[in-house]
């Protein structure tokens, strides 16, 4: 009986032990500091996306390739991206409107223009890309009255399983819904589908599967991610004068998460983000020229006198510098850096607000307006300030029913980015903006 328990006794203590360790190095994965070195790893194939948090780390590590469009879930918006680099491929139907719906053929497709994101901003997703001026988004025209987005152009798309349909957005709603008809480039498998976008707006996108015919809810909250570890399409040079639509591995950044890259730089000491100015809405600063190949099979090697400032989703200062690169094709698809906080910021941005609206943003001077509607308001200040945290601006404004604007331009914003604060003495709400020139 002795034995027996002695035996349980060691047998529950071993147990208990290797639960301990195990629950240890579960924590140890999660923790995460704001200064140091880090790793992402993308896996084999770069089968994964990794978004990553410049304050939390990974905050989710998604399928890079279930999913063939996606809808930003933003109710002023209109974007909406392709795989591109899982192999969906977008083309313009060039022979009608969509009064050619049931005679769409493909003849002379390959002579067809193939439309990708845009690697600028995310507002210009792949069916965007022939967007004219005001009110032509490109695959939609905007009715003023309605205030929805009807769909005047047919495309063709190449699935990422290499099939062939055709697709028409037939309308955005102002609920936020998207009306989307497609069908075999015979006509069978007719379907249209409606992607409610206000169920997923805590996400920038929310993808969609035409070859499982499926919401993909994918990405982690938009404002848990700075970063974005991925692939995408980026027009690469082959030869003097001939570009070539190529899928890369590289950083894309988050909206309103702003870059400015510092090269010739010594990457541990050099610190001093004041010199530089925060005012590229490009999301592909980072991109992918932190790294550098020789040879076929490539050989990459890092390039260690470059360093990335940013301002994150937060409005925190960060430094970046890469440390190792291991490719996905004959590696694990492995990212080392390190990431050093500099700047805490006080003030934090509430993000955007839906009763206030800064325009032109990005403006390219000093002459920036704010719209906004405050109907429980009596009055409240308005302080605009620089990337310092020095306050550029106040004003005492008395408030008016109804939706208003104001000037907010004066001579002392330059180039650079800023926050205007609204403080009603309870409540403060903030958006960014930046100035270009």
């Amino acid at each position: 009986m002795k034995k027996t328990n002695v035996f349980s006794l060691l047998f529950l203590t071993l147990v208990i032990s290797l639960a301990f360790t195990s629950r240890a190095s579960s924590i140890k994965r999660f923790l995460h500091s704001a200064d140091g070195d880090d790793t992402i790893v993308m896996g084999s194939a770069y089968v994964n996306d990794v978004y990553y948090s410049l304050k939390k780390g990974i905050t989710a590590t998604p399928p890079r390739e279930n999913w063939d469009i996606a809808f930003r879930t933003f109710a002023m918006s209109s974007s909406i991206l392709t795989n591109g680099a899982a192999g969906v491929v977008l083309y313009a139907y060039p022979k009608s409107d969509t009064s050619g719906w049931v005679t769409v053929d493909t003849a002379g497709l390959y002579a067809w223009k193939p439309l990708y994101n845009s690697i600028k901003i995310w507002e210009n997703g792949a069916f965007m890309a022939n967007a004219g001026t005001f009110p032509d988004y490109g695959w939609g025209v905007y009715n003023l009255t309605t205030h929805k987005l009807f769909g005047d152009s047919l495309f063709v798309i190449k699935l990422r399983n290499g099939t062939f349909k055709k697709i028409w957005i037939v309308e955005k709603d102002a609920q936020n819904k998207y009306y989307v008809r497609y069908a075999n480039l015979d006509g069978t498998k007719d379907t249209t589908v409606i992607t409610n976008c206000n169920l997923y707006n805590t996400k920038e996108f929310v993808g969609y599967s035409i070859s499982d015919n499926a919401v993909v809810d994918r990405e982690p909250a938009k404002t848990d991610w700075d970063l974005l570890y991925t692939k995408y399409i980026e027009k690469i040079s082959m030869g003097p004068g001939v570009l070539v639509d190529y899928p890369v591995m590289g950083v894309l950044t988050n909206d309103k998460v702003y870059v400015s890259e510092v090269r010739g730089v010594d990457q541990q000491t050099y610190d001093d983000y004041t010199a530089h100015s925060f005012d590229s809405f490009d999301i592909s600063v980072i991109g992918r020229d932190w790294k550098k190949s020789v040879g076929q099979p490539p050989v990459y090697s890092i390039v260690d006198t470059l360093v990335y400032f940013l301002s994150s989703k937060s409005g925190d200062i960060y430094k970046l510098y890469f440390k190792g690169f291991e490719d996905g094709t004959s590696g694990d698809g492995k990212v080392m850096f390190n990431t050093k906080l500099l700047k805490l910021n006080s003030i934090r941005e509430s993000g955007v607000a839906a009763n206030m609206l800064i325009y032109p943003n990005p403006a390219t001077s000093s002459n920036v307006n704010l719209v906004y509607r405050f109907d429980n308001l009596k009055e409240f200040t308005l302080d605009v300030i620089d990337v310092n945290g020095k306050i550029i601006i106040t004003k005492h404004i008395m408030n008016k029913p109804g939706l208003n604007t104001i000037s907010i331009s004066d001579k002392k914003m330059v180039k650079g980015l800023y926050i205007a604060r609204i403080s009603t003495g309870k409540n403060i709400i903030s958006s960014r903006f930046i100035i270009t020139e």
